[in-house]
């Protein structure tokens, strides 16, 4: 159907199949992480294989709380790492290690997350993390879609047998052993006779859903990360007018550079904001605009005026040197001022498929967690000079700024994780010589 700012589709989905059934168990603390090891050992050496152990796993997956009454039921979990085959004692690491890159995952075939509210919740935890799904303060009025995060608490489990004052509920609530009172009984029997020492054994785990990487920033040609720290008034802007806005702003740029191209339709434009909870007068905006994949546009040509807009947004240039008047912000709308800062620009890598790349935007700021532009970048003159003339010589600024320097780019985790290891002493295996020589 046809509307004011454009035509609109509606699409019916299916509850039962369009859903995402994954749950994620990750450590709730420090201490937990290191003590499945250990945990693990234990059970091991009591007999119990690696299967069995997830089995166990999967059984207090299982018991719900009277905060969860109805909740989400596995079948099944798995283990599962990205440097290469998973071992269940070292999926969250070792004690050297402070972060963990193994996943231990529970699926089912009962819906954990609509269809309806992936891409919401997606983007936000793209965003602000997955705490946010729990902590909503800040969701109110600011552009999220209609359907936000209901403040609920967090699920934690406790892996590890209960105590014998909490058998008959553990039982009890356990969805598992619902409805078999012969598996009621026998377990009962079996957790009330386990020894004092290995009750005190356990772990805990928080249970979050699996939602992925969201379908606006995974279709997208340019995704645009951005802050803003509001000190005095709050600009109430909704979502539709952000959007409208956006629009505008790219086929302005568009005309610049490639006037021929179709304009952007303000479908082609998504965003989403929040605001980060804090305790001080300032409060502080993180959103992320994404620019749709046009089959009948090339590219490179969409990802470059993209870029240029992450440009006028995050340009922190001093008034009075080259290029301080490329400004834009998306908030009040108007040219030659922003304050707004750029914390990540990710472009699509081809055509089909969905991997995706980070574009270096000036220098990267680590303490502050942006882009910069202050100083001398040869990429920020490329895109200066292709601000006043676009041609198909320009995208080769596009090539040169994926090839930009590893200093240029935020810090990589797998680089960190290897850093805080206990690495040997180097002196270790050299001979000492009585002579010292």
């Amino acid at each position: 159907m046809e509307g004011i700012m454009g035509p609109a589709t509606f699409t019916i989905l299916n509850n039962e199949a369009d859903t995402v059934h994954q749950a994620e168990l990750k450590p709730n603390s420090q201490i937990d992480r290191k003590r499945l090891p250990l945990l693990t050992n234990i059970w091991t050496t009591l007999g119990a294989s690696e299967a069995q152990f997830l089995a166990w796993i999967l059984l207090c997956s299982s018991s719900h709380d009277a905060l969860h009454p109805d909740d989400w039921l596995p079948e099944s979990a798995a283990i599962s790492s990205p440097d290469g085959p998973a071992h269940l004692p070292t999926i969250w690491g070792s004690q050297k290690h402070k972060w963990h890159r193994g996943h231990l995952t529970l699926q089912s075939g009962s819906p954990l997350v609509q269809k309806q509210s992936r891409d919401a919740l997606a983007a936000v935890t793209s965003i602000a993390g997955v705490d946010k799904l729990y902590e909503t303060a800040g969701l109110e009025n600011t552009m999220t879609p209609p359907r936000k995060p209901v403040k609920i608490p967090r699920r934690v489990v406790r892996v590890g047998i209960p105590t014998k004052e909490k058998v008959d509920s553990w039982v009890t609530f356990n969805n598992m052993l619902a409805g078999d009172e012969v598996l009621v009984e026998e377990a009962t029997r079996i957790l009330r006779t386990a020894p004092q020492w290995l009750q005190r054994c356990g772990i805990h785990a928080n249970m979050d859903p699996v939602l992925g990487r969201c379908s606006w920033e995974e279709e997208s040609s340019i995704c645009i990360r951005f802050r803003q720290t509001q000190r005095r008034n709050l600009q109430h802007v909704d979502r539709t007018t952000m959007r409208f806005n956006t629009c505008a702003m790219l086929n302005k740029l568009q005309k610049i550079c490639w006037p021929d191209n179709a304009n952007f339709e303000i479908q082609d434009v998504e965003c989403v904001s929040y605001i980060a909870h804090n305790t001080t007068t300032a409060k502080r905006l993180e959103g992320m605009i994404t620019v749709n994949y046009r089959p009948h546009t090339p590219m490179e040509q969409d990802i470059l005026v993209g870029v240029l807009l992450a440009m006028y947004m995050g340009n922190d240039i001093p008034d009075g040197e080259k290029g301080s008047g490329f400004k834009w912000c998306p908030l009040r709308n108007t040219l030659a001022y922003t304050a707004c800062t750029v914390t990540r620009v990710s472009a699509r890598r081809t055509t089909r498929g969905h991997c995706r790349q980070d574009i270096p935007l000036g220098m990267y700021d680590r303490k502050q967690r942006r882009w910069t532009l202050k100083g001398n970048h040869t990429e920020v003159d490329k895109l200066m000079t292709l601000i006043r003339k676009g041609d198909d010589v320009s995208l080769a600024v596009l090539e040169k700024m994926r090839a930009a320097p590893w200093k240029a780019r935020p810090p990589n985790a797998r680089m960190i994780i290897n850093r805080c290891e206990e690495r040997d002493d180097p002196w270790e295996d050299i001979p000492q010589e009585d002579d010292c020589t």
